[in-house]
């Protein structure tokens, strides 16, 4: 899991990153996807779309949406950005009370100042984070999407119970969860919670959960030293059992070679590099 997806309520935030594969999820901020070269498959709301190199799809707040790898298989570099309209009544009058109808903008119909912005926000993310500049960068981007996004205006808060089950999981999902639980607390039957997972998320209620979970504990497997045991228990597992038998069905490896393989991927890369700036050294 990328660490952007974890629920946050700061104002920006930019990622680059090669592959991905996240199941239905939403929040309260806005999400550009930004395709740099490969091909993704994005689910936003009820529909699928194929984001090629040098697309941009926007995520407007509280639209669930998920992605896959391409059809091909083959993971598509990216950059990912995270905005929480705290600034601009403008903007968040924009976001929350419209939706796009053409969420995806494609490569030759994309203003240049679109870019720009996009890599005018990755930067300040790593130099400045002045809120004002943010705002006004993120205003540019919308300004010159917004003729090609087809808004249309929405009078429904979020997605409906679909949205809210989404979203309480989302943020809940390292705790004891069960579809009981989730029936007294939305009011509805069991049976009716369990049919948004098979007929509008296409998986199963407990694979859900599960996927969240294994996403978590891969993080801390890759970028910590924390004890797998207490890796399983933050994730959400009962015990170290269940948690071997789920991550090495969802991932193919068990815990510990998964750590020892990000392990020796981190060391291959360092090495990459040291030889690298040896050799260029040596010129």
């Amino acid at each position: 899991m990328l660490p952007f997806y974890e629920y946050r309520t700061d104002l920006l935030r930019v990622e680059k990153g090669r592959g991905l594969c996240f199941p239905p999820h939403l929040h309260i901020s806005l999400e550009l996807l930004y395709v740099e070269s490969g091909t993704m498959r994005t689910f936003i709301g009820d529909k699928e779309y194929l984001v090629h190199t040098g697309d941009i799809a926007f995520i407007f707040p509280n639209t669930v949406h998920a992605y896959e790898y391409g059809p091909n298989g083959i993971p598509a570099q990216f950059s990912m950005l995270i905005y929480n309209d705290t600034l601009s009544k403008t903007l968040q009058t924009l976001l929350h009370d419209t939706c796009p109808q053409t969420p995806v903008i494609r490569r030759d119909a994309i203003h240049p100042d679109i870019v720009y912005a996009l890599h005018a926000l990755a930067a300040e993310q790593e130099n400045g984070r002045e809120e004002e500049i943010i705002t006004l960068l993120v205003k540019l981007i919308m300004a010159r999407a917004t003729p090609m996004l087809s808004l249309a205006y929405s009078d429904v808060s979020g997605t409906g119970l679909t949205g809210e089950v989404i979203d309480y999981i989302v943020r809940h999902y390292r705790e004891p969860l069960c579809l009981e639980e989730l029936s007294r607390r939305f009011g509805v039957s069991r049976y009716r919670i369990s049919r948004i997972f098979s007929n509008v998320i296409r998986t199963g209620f407990h694979d859900y959960v599960n996927m969240l979970r294994i996403g978590y504990a891969q993080k801390c497997l890759a970028e910590t030293d924390t004890p797998i045991l207490q890796i399983a228990f933050e994730s959400g597992f009962e015990n170290q059992q269940s948690f071997n038998r789920v991550f090495k069905q969802k991932t193919g490896l068990t815990p510990l070679s998964y750590r020892k393989k990000q392990e020796q991927e981190r060391m291959n890369n360092h090495e990459t590099l040291f030889n690298g700036g040896r050799n260029e050294t040596s010129d």
